[in-house]
């Protein structure tokens, strides 16, 4: 299977995972340490020669591979705020449309093309997500909220600094050292804050937090390197990649939800992901 598909897969393994953690009563924060300590496990296992801390200081990556840790763990925080003060539409909207970041900066930053059907392409993904993400009993939270607008730029700056990272610093061979470093520094901030946070201490006594965290770790891993695979290998340009990677998590994961979870679409739901799949296939020809 290509890298994309892998990584489309683990995403949507992500996706099942969460919808799954509130039937299985998952503690969400504690299954996210859990994921980031098992994520950083299985790059550490996979790197041929692990480097010393002068040597992972000595790659060109090091920095933003910080940034970047820091800023998967405190965009989990601002998501989970931003569902419980500005309500489930409005941060899913923003949260899919992020992806209009790291294709602008494709796009602006790395003169990738634009034609006609890349276009039309990139316009029927980003209503497919929106209407997606829209649900037909809306909650409606008092006042207005700017968190969604924080998650959108958030959520699309983390990708698109991935993006340049891969682009500018980050060689191939670098793709396990540079996730299991990444992931080391998203558990140490979570580390720090449970340490502030200890009341939160008592969700890691509980099984079914270290299975589920485990789970998720494993996909998180996956979806982050077979990512990093797929730019890498540049079989498509990087704004036609982020568009087929979100659209193709969303059909199959509106698919296996119906499967698995008996979820029921709203018309407006449905009419998002029958645009997806033309999206789909428009973008493969762009």
């Amino acid at each position: 299977m290509t890298p994309l598909l892998l990584s489309i897969l683990c995403s949507t393994a992500i996706v099942m995972l969460f919808t799954a953690f509130e039937k299985w009563k998952v503690d969400v924060p504690a299954a996210i340490l859990v994921n980031y300590a098992v994520a950083a496990a299985v790059g550490l296992a996979l790197v041929p020669a692990r480097p010393s801390l002068p040597e992972l200081a000595a790659f060109h990556w090091f920095p933003f591979s910080i940034v970047i840790g820091l800023m998967y763990i405190v965009m989990f925080y601002l998501l989970n705020l931003s569902l419980a003060r500005a309500g489930v539409g409005p941060t899913a909207v923003a949260s899919k449309i992020s992806v209009l970041l790291p294709i602008l900066l494709a796009v602006v930053g790395y003169g990738e093309s634009l034609g006609a059907l890349k276009l039309l392409g990139i316009g029927l993904a980003l209503a497919s997500l929106l209407l997606s993400a829209r649900k037909g009993d809306q909650e409606a939270v008092a006042g207005f909220s700017p968190l969604p607008l924080v998650v959108f730029v958030g959520a699309g700056l983390t990708d698109a600094l991935l993006l340049w990272v891969q682009k500018e610093h980050l060689p191939s061979a670098e793709a396990f050292v540079f996730s299991a470093f990444l992931f080391s520094v998203a558990g140490f901030f979570g580390l720090a804050r449970l340490a502030w946070r200890r009341d939160e201490a008592r969700w890691l006594a509980r099984p079914a937090n270290w299975l589920g965290g485990a789970a998720l770790g494993l996909a998180n891993f996956g979806s982050l390197y077979f990512m990093l695979e797929a730019l890498a290998q540049a079989r498509f340009e990087s704004s036609v990649l982020f568009a087929i990677n979100n659209i193709g998590v969303v059909l199959l994961a509106t698919l296996l939800a119906l499967a698995l979870f008996g979820q029921r679409l709203t018309r407006v739901q449905a009419l998002g992901v029958g645009l997806a799949a033309v999206a789909l296939w428009v973008l493969q020809m762009a």
